[in-house]
């Protein structure tokens, strides 16, 4: 559900931030763009931090990233100012710097090696049935609101199914 969201994300921030701005004035996509891609940098930084210092576990990390990312598309639901939709996109892409460490860590520890393509590959087919279907309901990208609601339903529901997972186990 974290994945799809992402590339969710990617086709709707545009939009998003456009139905939040105020002024008439072009937005400064390359700007916006590299923020998003510096604030993914320094949550990956943290995250080699943490994990060096073991504050938290791998799955604790991911119930957290998921609650958080939770949080964000919750919030871009309905009329919000450009610098609040701006700045949930920023820690989204947080969360996203920290998710794929994480999520690599805990696919290796969970998925044999030997299978481990072949798992990925059929891991593939629902997130992008997931993501077309969406693109598809959406119509010309003014469903934005829709969609993170969607969203943060499901990245609760994910968050909760890695709890529920994590208390018969000792979770890394």
């Amino acid at each position: 559900m974290f994945e799809g969201s992402m590339y969710l994300f990617v086709f709707f921030w545009v939009p998003a931030l456009k139905a939040s701005q105020k002024t008439v004035s072009d937005l400064p996509y390359g700007i916006i763009f590299a923020s998003f891609m510096a604030s993914m940098m320094a949550s990956s930084l943290v995250f080699n931090f943490v994990m060096a210092k073991r504050l938290l576990g791998y799955t604790q990390l991911l119930m957290g990233i998921l609650l958080v990312s939770n949080i964000c598309f919750f919030a871009l639901v309905g009329q919000r100012p450009e610098q609040l939709t701006f700045w949930l996109f920023c820690v989204f892409e947080a969360c996203v710097g920290v998710y794929w460490p994480c999520m690599g860590y805990l696919k290796g520890r969970l998925v044999e090696d030997g299978v481990r393509a072949q798992v990925y590959g059929l891991m593939r087919i629902p997130l992008n049935v997931f993501v077309v279907v969406s693109l598809l309901l959406t119509g010309d990208g003014n469903g934005h609101a829709k969609v993170f609601s969607v969203c943060a339903t499901l990245l609760l529901a994910s968050s909760g199914a890695v709890w529920v997972t994590s208390l018969g186990q000792n979770a890394p």
